[in-house]
């Protein structure tokens, strides 16, 4: 029981249980395609985006000046929208569509601090 209470020790059996469902999954055809590692590599690369917003939640969080700031959530989703529609519907280039996507996140984030 004691090896339960240490975080290394229950990380690691929650990892191995994680993957051994997974893998349970995977055999029975619930999952759209088979759980290797580039099933695991491209559900890890789609997390990036919501691990950097949850690094910058954090800092704002940890800081503890003037409370906790959920908008920025919602500002990012605008903002990602922004660049979609101007890649995607519009055929824009990417790096103009960038361009134009930081500039509204930045004028969202003056407006909004």
């Amino acid at each position: 029981m004691r090896l339960l209470t240490d975080r290394v020790v229950l990380l690691i059996v929650l990892l191995f249980v994680l993957v051994a469902w997974m893998n349970m999954l995977s055999a029975n055809g619930y999952l759209v395609a088979d759980y290797d590692l580039s099933y695991m590599a491209s559900a890890l690369e789609s997390m990036v985006p919501l691990c950097i917003l949850g690094l910058a939640e954090l800092l704002v969080v940890v800081s503890g000046r003037g409370g906790i700031d959920l908008s920025v959530g919602s500002m990012v989703s605008l903002v990602g929208m922004v660049f979609g529609v101007l890649v995607g519907q519009w055929n824009w280039p990417v790096w103009l569509a960038l361009l134009v996507a930081l500039a509204c996140g930045g004028v969202l984030g003056a407006v909004n601090g």
